[in-house]
């Protein structure tokens, strides 16, 4: 009896240490993927940095965001106004 229960524990512990090394080999491959893709981005950042003649040591791509959606709403925003104005304009001009 004793045979079998260390026979049917190391199944057991076998089954669960391969299924946690499998888990853990997805885990590396997915760090070293996430790690590719980084290095991807840094360089996209350091291409950046340089094509708006920034310093790339300080150049930050959530600040560049942020000015290229400030300036996004600000175009939409005149968008509107002179959409706004140009139909007033029309209205006068028709009276």
């Amino acid at each position: 009896m004793p045979l079998l229960f260390c026979n049917w524990f190391s199944q057991i512990y076998y089954a669960n240490f391969s299924l946690i090394l499998m888990r853990a080999q997805e885990a590396e491959r997915a760090i070293h993927k996430l790690e590719s893709s980084m290095k991807h981005v840094e360089t996209l950042r350091v291409e950046l940095a340089a094509y708006y003649c920034e310093d790339e040591s300080t150049f930050l791509l959530d600040d560049a965001f942020k000015v290229i959606r400030a300036f996004c709403e600000k175009l939409q925003k005149a968008v509107k106004v002179k959409s706004m104005f140009g139909s007033k304009q029309k209205q006068q001009t028709c009276q």
